[in-house]
């Protein structure tokens, strides 16, 4: 132990901190980083991600030093948790400084930048730069977690909430709520079509269900 102390020239992150501070102390402090939801992208995984058809994933281009991008780094991943057990739903980021084919691609040129990029798009799988950076959306709304799942859950036909809680409504067929609110208000029959949609992809038969056994039928 110096007059002067000792600088500490090392990396800037709680795992190279504590390494130094054991070192110095001869401590063995255990460091465990949370989990995180959002995936990492890079150059090599990029389009296997971001270009997978069968999925909405959401892509925030950022740069480790830009001060915005720590700001929206916590509310980021709040929504990638939220959204984490949504099989159709990605919710990624993209080191575009240390990585920089696809932020030149999308022409990315700030940070953070967050686009979408929507399943069974013709993006997907396109074969100029143009067509690839066409059809994805830019976000411009608030960088905070409650608005990030709203967006989400307006172009994914998702019901998250932004703790991953699934909202009211969520799973009950739009077009038959009136049906069920009139059942519900004087147990009466209401005008039910034969059939409708059915979770599995095929029809359900409908007959005179009463209120409860006809919101059950109606959710999917």
């Amino acid at each position: 132990k110096g007059a002067l102390g000792e600088v500490y020239n090392g990396e800037r992150s709680t795992e190279k901190l504590v390494e130094f501070l054991n070192a110095r102390t001869g401590l063995d402090v255990h460091y465990s980083r949370a989990a995180e939801y959002a995936v990492s992208l890079t150059d090599a995984s990029f389009e296997s991600v971001a270009y997978d058809t069968s999925k909405d994933v959401l892509v925030q281009f950022y740069a480790p030093w830009c001060g915005h991008c720590k700001r929206l780094a916590p509310e980021y991943e709040r929504v990638a948790r939220a959204f984490r057990h949504e099989d159709t739903v990605v919710v990624a980021r993209y080191d575009a400084d240390g990585h920089k084919k696809y932020s030149a691609t999308h022409g990315v040129t700030g940070y953070p930048t967050i686009k979408l990029f929507p399943r069974g798009s013709g993006e997907h799988g396109g074969s100029t730069e143009a067509s690839l950076s066409s059809n994805s959306e830019l976000y411009s709304g608030p960088r905070d977690a409650p608005s990030l799942v709203s967006f989400l859950n307006d172009r994914a036909g998702t019901w998250r909430d932004e703790e991953g809680m699934l909202i009211p409504g969520a799973g009950v067929i739009a077009d038959l709520r009136p049906i069920i609110a009139k059942l519900m208000r004087g147990g009466e029959e209401a005008a039910v079509p034969a059939q409708i949609p059915s979770a599995n992809g095929g029809m359900t038969d409908m007959k005179s269900f009463s209120a409860f056994e006809l919101e059950a039928t109606l959710v999917v």
